[in-house]
Protein backbone atom coordinates (compact mmCIF):
# COMPACT_ATOMS: atom_id res chain seq x y z
CA UNK A 1 0.00 0.00 0.00
CA UNK A 2 3.15 2.36 0.10
CA UNK A 3 5.22 2.97 -3.15
CA UNK A 4 8.77 1.27 -3.20
CA UNK A 5 10.34 4.75 -2.41
CA UNK A 6 8.33 5.01 0.57
CA UNK A 7 8.57 1.66 1.81
CA UNK A 8 12.87 1.95 1.52
CA UNK A 9 12.57 5.50 3.36
CA UNK A 10 10.78 3.99 6.17
CA UNK A 11 13.35 1.37 6.69
CA UNK A 12 16.22 4.20 6.46
CA UNK A 13 17.84 2.70 3.17
CA UNK A 14 17.18 6.11 1.25
CA UNK A 15 20.79 7.56 1.66
CA UNK A 16 23.26 9.17 -0.87
CA UNK A 17 24.89 6.37 -1.56
CA UNK A 18 22.14 4.49 -2.45
CA UNK A 19 21.54 3.46 -6.18
CA UNK A 20 18.07 3.30 -6.94
CA UNK A 21 17.52 1.38 -10.48
CA UNK A 22 15.10 2.13 -12.88
CA UNK A 23 12.67 4.97 -10.91
CA UNK A 24 9.61 4.27 -12.84
CA UNK A 25 6.95 3.86 -10.49
CA UNK A 26 7.16 7.09 -8.85
CA UNK A 27 5.19 9.53 -7.55
CA UNK A 28 5.83 13.79 -6.47
CA UNK A 29 6.78 12.88 -2.91
CA UNK A 30 8.75 9.95 -4.48
CA UNK A 31 11.42 12.21 -5.96
CA UNK A 32 10.87 14.83 -3.29
CA UNK A 33 12.33 11.81 -1.23
CA UNK A 34 14.99 11.16 -3.33
CA UNK A 35 16.34 14.54 -3.99
CA UNK A 36 16.13 15.18 0.04
CA UNK A 37 18.42 12.32 0.53
CA UNK A 38 20.95 12.62 -2.22
CA UNK A 39 20.29 9.55 -3.48
CA UNK A 40 20.71 8.76 -7.11
CA UNK A 41 17.98 7.12 -9.49
CA UNK A 42 19.96 4.85 -12.77
CA UNK A 43 18.36 5.58 -15.46
CA UNK A 44 17.31 2.13 -17.35
CA UNK A 45 15.33 2.83 -20.50
CA UNK A 46 16.25 0.12 -23.06
CA UNK A 47 15.02 -2.72 -20.01
CA UNK A 48 12.31 -0.47 -19.00
CA UNK A 49 10.95 -0.64 -22.45
CA UNK A 50 11.87 -4.27 -23.03
CA UNK A 51 10.02 -5.02 -20.07
CA UNK A 52 7.08 -2.33 -20.54
CA UNK A 53 7.01 -1.39 -17.10
CA UNK A 54 6.92 2.72 -18.58
CA UNK A 55 9.15 5.45 -18.60
CA UNK A 56 10.87 7.59 -15.75
CA UNK A 57 9.54 10.52 -15.18
CA UNK A 58 12.77 13.18 -16.02
CA UNK A 59 10.75 16.20 -15.67
CA UNK A 60 9.49 15.31 -12.14
CA UNK A 61 12.99 14.24 -11.28
CA UNK A 62 14.81 17.34 -12.54
CA UNK A 63 11.71 19.66 -11.35
CA UNK A 64 12.75 17.92 -7.52
CA UNK A 65 16.09 17.63 -8.54
CA UNK A 66 17.24 14.20 -8.21
CA UNK A 67 20.49 13.50 -9.04
CA UNK A 68 20.26 11.15 -12.60
CA UNK A 69 22.47 8.54 -13.76
CA UNK A 70 22.60 6.24 -16.62
CA UNK A 71 23.03 2.77 -16.42
CA UNK A 72 22.79 -0.54 -18.61
CA UNK A 73 20.61 -3.34 -16.05
CA UNK A 74 21.66 -6.92 -17.13
CA UNK A 75 22.14 -8.78 -20.09
CA UNK A 76 18.67 -10.45 -19.03
CA UNK A 77 17.03 -7.28 -20.42
CA UNK A 78 19.40 -5.34 -22.48
CA UNK A 79 21.33 -6.34 -25.92
CA UNK A 80 24.56 -5.43 -24.32
CA UNK A 81 26.22 -4.07 -21.51
CA UNK A 82 26.99 -0.93 -23.38
CA UNK A 83 26.55 2.27 -21.95
CA UNK A 84 26.86 3.79 -25.60
CA UNK A 85 23.97 1.87 -27.03
CA UNK A 86 21.88 2.99 -23.66
CA UNK A 87 23.28 6.44 -24.04
CA UNK A 88 21.76 5.96 -27.83
CA UNK A 89 18.00 4.46 -27.46
CA UNK A 90 17.88 6.58 -24.07
CA UNK A 91 17.93 9.33 -27.06
CA UNK A 92 15.26 8.33 -28.79
CA UNK A 93 13.47 7.25 -25.78
CA UNK A 94 13.09 10.13 -24.49
CA UNK A 95 13.14 12.24 -27.68
CA UNK A 96 13.34 15.85 -27.11
CA UNK A 97 12.94 15.30 -22.99
CA UNK A 98 16.74 14.96 -22.74
CA UNK A 99 19.77 16.61 -24.39
CA UNK A 100 22.91 14.67 -25.60
CA UNK A 101 24.78 16.40 -23.15
CA UNK A 102 22.60 15.74 -20.23
CA UNK A 103 22.75 11.70 -21.47
CA UNK A 104 26.66 12.06 -21.25
CA UNK A 105 26.73 13.43 -18.49
CA UNK A 106 24.21 10.93 -16.46
CA UNK A 107 26.87 8.49 -18.78
CA UNK A 108 29.91 9.91 -17.43
CA UNK A 109 30.39 12.72 -14.19
CA UNK A 110 26.78 11.79 -12.81
CA UNK A 111 27.57 7.87 -12.59
CA UNK A 112 31.01 8.27 -11.20
CA UNK A 113 29.84 10.60 -8.36
CA UNK A 114 26.66 8.26 -7.66
CA UNK A 115 29.31 5.60 -7.31
CA UNK A 116 31.25 7.86 -5.15
CA UNK A 117 34.46 8.00 -7.44
CA UNK A 118 34.01 11.56 -8.96
CA UNK A 119 37.56 12.06 -7.70
CA UNK A 120 38.93 9.55 -9.78
CA UNK A 121 36.76 9.35 -12.92
CA UNK A 122 33.61 10.79 -14.89
CA UNK A 123 35.38 13.72 -16.65
CA UNK A 124 38.42 14.43 -18.33
CA UNK A 125 40.04 16.62 -15.85
CA UNK A 126 43.55 17.35 -14.71
CA UNK A 127 43.78 15.73 -11.08
CA UNK A 128 41.48 12.91 -12.01
CA UNK A 129 42.76 9.54 -13.44
CA UNK A 130 43.16 8.78 -17.49
CA UNK A 131 40.06 6.59 -17.61
CA UNK A 132 38.56 7.21 -20.98
CA UNK A 133 37.92 5.92 -24.80
CA UNK A 134 39.43 6.82 -27.73
CA UNK A 135 36.44 6.61 -30.23
CA UNK A 136 37.27 5.97 -34.13
CA UNK A 137 34.29 7.03 -36.44
CA UNK A 138 33.87 7.17 -40.23
CA UNK A 139 33.08 10.57 -40.14
CA UNK A 140 33.37 13.53 -37.58
CA UNK A 141 30.77 16.11 -37.23
CA UNK A 142 30.41 19.59 -37.11
CA UNK A 143 31.60 20.98 -33.00
CA UNK A 144 28.03 22.33 -33.20
CA UNK A 145 26.30 18.58 -33.53
CA UNK A 146 29.16 17.11 -31.53
CA UNK A 147 26.87 16.03 -28.72
CA UNK A 148 23.62 14.59 -30.60
CA UNK A 149 26.53 12.75 -32.79
CA UNK A 150 27.93 11.00 -29.89
CA UNK A 151 24.13 9.69 -28.57
CA UNK A 152 23.47 8.34 -32.11
CA UNK A 153 23.72 4.51 -32.20
CA UNK A 154 26.86 2.85 -33.37
CA UNK A 155 29.48 4.41 -31.11
CA UNK A 156 29.91 0.81 -29.41
CA UNK A 157 31.29 -0.21 -32.69
CA UNK A 158 34.02 2.79 -32.92
CA UNK A 159 35.47 2.02 -29.87
CA UNK A 160 39.17 1.78 -31.10
CA UNK A 161 41.35 2.10 -27.26
CA UNK A 162 40.48 1.97 -24.01
CA UNK A 163 42.82 3.92 -21.00
CA UNK A 164 42.48 2.89 -17.63
CA UNK A 165 44.97 5.06 -15.57
CA UNK A 166 46.69 6.06 -18.45
CA UNK A 167 47.23 2.57 -20.10
CA UNK A 168 45.45 1.27 -22.95
CA UNK A 169 43.84 -1.94 -21.93
CA UNK A 170 42.10 -2.86 -25.26
CA UNK A 171 43.13 -3.27 -28.33
CA UNK A 172 40.79 -3.66 -30.86
CA UNK A 173 41.32 -4.40 -34.49
CA UNK A 174 39.65 -1.50 -36.32
CA UNK A 175 38.86 -3.82 -39.61
CA UNK A 176 36.14 -5.56 -38.10
CA UNK A 177 32.59 -4.37 -38.14
CA UNK A 178 32.49 -4.63 -34.16
CA UNK A 179 33.82 -3.76 -31.15
CA UNK A 180 36.27 -7.16 -30.61
CA UNK A 181 39.40 -7.60 -28.03
CA UNK A 182 42.41 -9.08 -29.98
CA UNK A 183 43.82 -12.10 -28.28
CA UNK A 184 46.37 -12.02 -25.19
CA UNK A 185 46.06 -7.88 -25.17
CA UNK A 186 44.62 -7.18 -22.06
CA UNK A 187 46.66 -6.65 -19.38
CA UNK A 188 46.62 -6.04 -15.58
Amino acid sequence: RRTPVAYLADRGGLVPWNLLAHGVQVEEEDARRLAAAGSTVVLCPRSNDRLGVGMAPLSLYRREGVPLALGTDSRASSDSLSVWDEIAFARSFFGDEVSPEELLAMATVNGARALGLEREMGELRAGLGAHFQVLRPKRLPPLAELGEFLCAPGRTAEVAALFLGGRDVLQIDVSLPIMTPSPGTARD
